[in-house]
């Protein structure tokens, strides 16, 4: 049974399994970030802009580090 085959049958296209992949280091990020302020005490208005703060830069830094490894790739 060929790779294309055992997608069809999974369900999952090879254009859906790269999708899935690319959004995975975002997924990570945002669990992990979550996580950390999560632990800390901190007031909640505190707690919120942290993690606003840490979304939107942790975002970039992914949004950038993808571009410059797929430039490498080609």
């Amino acid at each position: 049974m060929t790779d294309q085959a055992t997608h069809k049958i999974y369900g999952i296209g090879a254009h859906r399994l790269a999708s899935l992949l690319r959004s995975l280091p975002y997924l990570v990020f945002g669990f992990a970030t979550f996580t950390m302020i999560s632990r800390i005490e901190l007031n909640p208005i505190l707690s919120a802009y942290l993690i606003l703060l840490e979304v939107q830069t942790g975002i970039a830094l992914i949004f950038f580090l993808q571009k410059k490894l797929s430039k490498r790739a080609n």
